[in-house]
């Protein structure tokens, strides 16, 4: 039961998120222009489709539909939640700005703070040297990203929120702020 609540409480704060960015968009963007990228997105969602029934070993549509209702889902339903995942994705992206690459300063402070995190190799006749692999190089550059992607969605919640604030609309998140 705890379960349960944890897992209602993680999804009605996302839906909750995702709603005000709806609002913010469809503020924002006209619907003449909500209804160009709907419709520019069709070729994406029958994408999706296709590798879904390839994925299920389906045939025809019929069976797709059908696999889809045991599922919980309608086609229609499922169009739906992707258009608007795809665009809230892509207003929310419009509005902050990831960085393409990590300037090489940060990557090298980052690796100084976690130099503990690396392994030591033996090496004979020499003393205990530092070689960090490809992997922990990777994954190094993974942990800064993830931790600017983190900070890039805080401010654009931040921006988001604001924008609605400014607009006089009164705004409760639960578990969040108000």
């Amino acid at each position: 039961q705890m379960f349960l609540l944890q897992t209602l409480r993680a999804r009605t704060q996302e839906y909750a998120e995702d709603e005000l960015v709806v609002q913010a968009l469809e503020a924002e963007i006209p619907e003449d222009k909500r209804k160009l990228i709907r419709d520019s997105l069709e070729p994406d969602f029958q994408e999706v489709c296709q590798k879904m029934m390839k994925d299920q070993k389906l045939t025809t549509d019929d069976e797709f539909f059908q696999w889809l209702e045991g599922q919980g889902f309608t086609r229609r339903e499922m169009k739906e939640a992707f258009i608007r995942r795809q665009m809230i994705v892509g207003y929310v992206q419009s509005k902050i700005q990831v960085p393409a690459q990590i300037d090489r300063a940060v990557l090298v402070k980052y690796y100084q703070e976690h130099i503990d995190e690396y392994t030591r190799v033996e090496v004979p006749n020499s003393s205990t040297l530092l070689t960090p692999t490809a992997v922990e190089f990777e994954s190094v550059q993974e942990k800064i990203q993830n931790k600017l992607l983190g900070q890039l969605r805080e401010e654009a919640k931040k921006h988001v929120l604001s924008e609605i604030r400014a607009k006089g609309h009164v705004i409760t998140i639960f578990d969040g702020e108000k």
